[in-house]
């Protein structure tokens, strides 16, 4: 498996933040206004046409609403987190396209005036977050979706920053965390702002997907034919362990090694239905999207000991408890004039290689080519369910993203 991370822009999203002013050592600071530039990695390409031209769209992905959270940052050695001063939720309503032909993004223009305006932050050393399309719910019951809101004094006092990271959004429904199209949820780095004298501050911050894409290919190798069972008339390929929520942050905020718990995980298995393989040398592609699972490295030292419970890396009775994995169930022919086949079982552990890495990462897309040549029995990713084996096949050596079998 290949991991591919993110190059360049697809999209820009612009915030014009105004700011209260205070008194400060004996100066009256301004109000002014703060341009958070957020950019999106293209580790998961997604087309951004196709949408009408009529909703906010950021890297393939409409925006829905949008949250901006403002912490204090202390006057210490650490810059460590103080009292959140500020959460303004803003809908779609709030947020259209840039109207500079120069940039090609979304602008959510905050500042329109009084000393009343919910939109106001403080102007002092602070740290921000932002997150697209966390909903309203995740910060407050108060308010509507389609309306602008900020966080009572009363409301603002329950936030902390690790809090804040802990959230989580389901990905998919309850018990169900199998999707075939994009998530939504998307989050910014913190980044940090210090009052300065000039009108405009430009930050720019560059936001995440909380999720990762998995593409699956698989080709039947001439001369053979592998055919995959069908489900209600469907060919599909078995999707076991999914989380079922998304976190705003990587690992809810924490360095934990393994993320999410076992009990977070669905096993399933999840079917994803595909086109059947019909003939020799055919290739089938298919896309699912998932939370982050990281589960952390085992002890194997080879591509087929991976599917090996001992050399999992947890620390269960079953080390493989929680690692998401990929099953191909079918049967086997080595001629495709052959009226009968080998029942056969394919099984493959996803993570960031071939042999002990078991994590898959957010932001990240997972390209991952299955080549079956044969049943090979002596390989302990494959079973024979049924059938005589006549040929033994070996295995080559798995480069890239390639996966013989």
């Amino acid at each position: 498996m290949k991991k591919i991370e993110g190059k360049g822009i697809l999209s820009l999203l612009f915030f014009c933040i105004c700011f209260c002013g205070c008194e400060k050592d004996g100066l009256q600071e301004k109000t002014r206004q703060l341009y958070i530039q957020l950019s999106m990695p293209e580790s998961i390409h997604v087309e951004t046409k196709g949408t009408g031209d009529t909703k906010p769209v950021l890297g393939g992905v409409e925006v829905q609403n949008v949250w901006i959270v403002q912490f204090k940052v202390n006057d210490d050695d650490n810059k460590s987190t103080g009292s959140c001063l500020k959460a303004l939720y803003v809908p779609q309503s709030g947020i259209s396209k840039s109207t500079d032909e120069n940039q090609d993004g979304l602008i959510v223009n905050l500042k329109t005036g009084g000393d009343t305006d919910i939109s106001k932050f403080t102007a002092d050393n602070n740290l921000f977050y932002v997150i697209a399309n966390g909903s309203r719910a995740m910060l407050t019951n108060e308010g509507s979706d389609d309306a602008m809101y900020s966080l009572t004094a009363e409301e603002l006092a329950k936030i902390t920053e690790s809090d804040l990271k802990a959230k989580t959004v389901p990905i998919g429904t309850s018990g169900k965390p199998f999707v075939t199209t994009s998530p939504k949820l998307l989050t910014s780095e913190p980044f940090y702002y210090t009052p300065t004298n000039e009108g405009v501050i430009k930050v720019r911050a560059q936001m995440f997907r909380t999720f990762a894409k998995i593409k699956v290919n698989i080709t039947s190798v001439s001369p053979g034919l592998f055919a995959l069972d069908e489900t209600s008339g469907d060919a599909t390929v078995k999707i076991y362990n999914l989380p079922q929520n998304m976190a705003t942050y990587r690992a809810a905020g924490t360095n934990e090694k393994t993320y999410p718990t076992t009990v977070d995980v669905v096993k399933g298995a999840f079917n994803m239905t595909v086109d059947q393989i019909t003939s020799p040398n055919q290739t089938v592609s298919r896309e699912f999207y998932m939370a982050e699972n990281l589960r952390g490295i085992g002890k194997s030292a080879t591509q087929q000991g991976k599917n090996q419970k001992e050399n999992g890396p947890g620390s269960e009775s079953d080390k493989l408890a929680g690692c998401t994995y990929i099953e191909l169930a079918g049967i086997y022919k080595y001629d495709p004039s052959h009226t009968d086949g080998v029942k056969v079982k394919y099984t493959f552990y996803l993570g960031g290689n071939f042999t002990n890495d078991y994590n898959i990462a957010r932001d990240y897309s997972y390209d991952i080519t299955f080549r079956i040549a044969g049943p090979n029995s002596a390989d302990v990713r494959v079973e024979i369910t049924d059938g005589n084996v006549a040929i033994f096949d070996e295995v080559d050596v798995i480069k890239n993203i390639i996966v013989d079998f």
